[in-house]
């Protein structure tokens, strides 16, 4: 169970560093969301940066 749960856990960073990538346009923000996920989560959606759009743009492959 703790392997399931590590592995939610780096899916989770890699969707936040995807979704950072996305905002910010920079590698350098994408790496620093992804270490800081939880945090940059949380900021995203108080300050209502990550909407329906900004996920069809990053998650695209998805919805197709």
């Amino acid at each position: 169970m703790k392997r399931i749960g590590e592995l939610i856990y780096l899916l989770v960073c890699v969707a936040t560093a995807m979704i950072g990538y996305t905002i910010h346009g920079n590698v350098g923000w994408s790496i620093i969301d992804f270490i800081f996920a939880p945090i940059a989560l949380v900021y995203w959606l108080v300050t209502h940066q990550v909407d329906l759009t900004v996920l069809q743009h990053t998650f695209g492959f998805f919805m197709k």
